[in-house]
């Protein structure tokens, strides 16, 4: 399995925003991924309206990104693969990782959900899916320069 860290959206409209990552969670799954969402852990042991619980959370998610597991194809580094859902957008705290990511030239993907997730039906007609959508900009990936060095297997 490739290890992946979502990011998707929390604050705000938070019980849709969690309906969301659990479809985002077994999109990964589906892809034969192991996801982490340290938005989804470490917001039930901290206080997300405590500016400074809410930094620390933050701090300890991004300390993720620097992952490295050391059993590649041909003895490579891989990294953990960063992915961002974006069919709700992006939040402050999604520019903020993908900042950090582009910062350490580390590639990411940007991702929908199929548009049969029963995400939409659950939220419809507030979030259209994929399919009724303009996804045009999704397909520009950052510069992959770590591609060769991400785990294989999945989607």
């Amino acid at each position: 399995m490739r290890l992946v860290i979502i990011e998707s959206p929390y604050k705000g409209e938070v019980q849709r925003n969690l309906r969301y990552l659990r479809s985002c969670i077994r999109d990964c799954l589906s892809r034969n991924e192991s996801p982490y969402a340290s938005h989804r852990m470490l917001t039930d042991a901290l206080d997300d309206d405590s500016p400074a619980e809410r930094a620390l959370g933050i701090e300890a998610g991004l300390a993720w990104r620097r992952a490295v597991v050391t059993e590649g194809p041909r003895g490579a580094l891989c990294y953990v693969l960063p992915v961002f859902y974006v069919d709700l957008g992006w939040s402050n705290g999604m520019w903020d990782a993908q900042a950090l990511y582009d910062e350490d030239a580390r590639f990411y993907e940007i991702r929908l959900l199929p548009k049969e997730d029963p995400f939409f039906k659950e939220v419809a007609p507030t979030v259209p899916p994929p399919a009724q959508r303009d996804c045009s900009g999704l397909s520009a990936l950052k510069d992959p320069t770590l591609d060769e060095t991400l785990p294989t297997g999945g989607g």
